[in-house]
């Protein structure tokens, strides 16, 4: 059998632990209330009136729908936000990068500049990027 997605197997003597607590608080639930029926099975024959169980699984049924509800709008508020951080770190990149090609834009116009200054003419950009590692490479040869 495989393990299911509901329980995650810890390190620690291989306890079995829920992955969400709302199923273990759901189980914690259902195990008191068969606990508490059983208690009420002589009330009910001492009372002849079965209404103490219809509380008690009346109560138990509000315990379960009451966490599973409170879990989703703490989920919903967590994603939320998570989103939001998303969406300003996209923006931060998005500004930052137009902040790269703005730069690389100037420095690329700097340099056609100096190199029209100096009378050298490029064919592309692509002689641009090269120039760098090329007078690199003749200072090493002066060396």
């Amino acid at each position: 059998m495989g393990d299911s997605p509901l329980v995650v197997k810890t390190e620690k003597d291989d306890e079995k632990v829920p992955a969400d607590p709302r199923v273990a608080a759901t189980s914690a639930i259902s195990g008191s209330t068969i606990a508490i029926l059983a208690i009420c099975i002589p009330l009910v024959a001492i009372l002849k009136s079965p209404m103490i169980v219809l509380f008690v699984l009346g109560g138990a049924a509000l315990a379960i729908v009451g966490v599973w509800n409170s879990g989703r709008s703490k989920e919903v508020v967590t994603k939320s936000k998570e989103i939001e951080a998303l969406n300003a770190t996209v923006e931060d990149l998005k500004a930052r990068l137009e902040d790269v090609e703005v730069i690389n834009r100037f420095e690329t116009t700097l340099a056609e500049k100096a190199l029209a200054e100096q009378g050298i003419e490029l064919e592309s950009a692509a002689e641009l990027d090269d120039e760098p590692s090329n007078s690199g490479a003749r200072a090493s040869k002066e060396i």
